[in-house]
């Protein structure tokens, strides 16, 4: 019994910690560095304690589990069968309140991402943040949008001598930056581009050689990450 509870503890502290390690709170764009803040790196280092600690716990606990499940499973059949389930729901847990943690509030105070605010794009990007319904900050530039829907503003930042982002990372320094400034009038999430994955299929040609049969391999479901978006509380 002690492994499937070890096993429990386990899976909620490795799906905890390695989600922290996909928050960016540092980093570098158009070559400004920026820091993490002291809470950030506070938070990163507590995940990645518990990515280790979990890690090691699903190690010596995977074993002996199967041996465990299987004596519950003759003396509470119930409860057998409703270990994997909940070992899933711990999962999903786990990734609830990591979300929740890394979107709080004060791990953004004193966040270094203000540096950015000295830039002329980004002093320009807030003139039209007052009129705006929402707005996309992308690899591109930043559009505004009304809440008619329609894109009256779009900064690029090419047009003040600064290079297209590069990578997700860097559009979510860029982010971070009104995210900190402008949290309590505007909510944010990431945009993706979901691309379905296709079956593979079986292909058959009769010709002088008889009946050829062939297989094309599928190709699995793709995520791109393209923007994040601001959206008016």
């Amino acid at each position: 019994m002690i492994f499937l509870l070890i096993m429990l503890v386990s899976v909620y502290m490795l799906v905890y910690g390695a989600l922290t390690t996909k928050c960016i709170c540092d980093g570098k764009v158009w070559g400004i560095h920026i820091p993490p803040t002291q809470k950030q790196a506070a938070f990163k280092k507590k995940g990645k304690t518990f990515m280790i600690i979990g890690l090691i716990g699903v190690v010596i606990s995977g074993m002996p589990l199967f041996g465990a499940w299987f004596s519950l499973l003759f003396e509470i059949p119930v409860l057998a069968l409703l270990y994997f389930p909940v070992l899933i729901a711990v999962a999903v847990c786990a990734i609830f309140v990591c979300k929740k943690h890394a979107e709080k509030p004060e791990l953004m105070e004193g966040a270094n991402n203000s540096v950015l605010g000295e830039l002329p794009f980004i002093q320009s990007a807030e003139n039209h943040i007052e009129n705006a319904n929402s707005f996309i900050v992308s690899f591109e530039g930043i559009a505004f949008i009304s809440n008619t829907n329609y894109c009256y503003a779009i900064e690029r930042y090419e047009n003040y001598q600064l290079g297209e982002l590069n990578t997700a990372d860097e559009v979510a320094l860029v982010a971070g930056y009104f995210e900190q400034k402008y949290n309590h009038l505007f909510s944010s999430k990431a945009d993706f581009e979901r691309i379905p994955g296709q079956p593979g299929q079986r292909i058959t040609s009769i010709g002088s050689g008889g009946i050829n049969v062939a297989y094309t391999s599928g190709t699995k479901m793709q995520s791109n990450f393209r923007s994040y978006i601001f959206t008016r509380k």
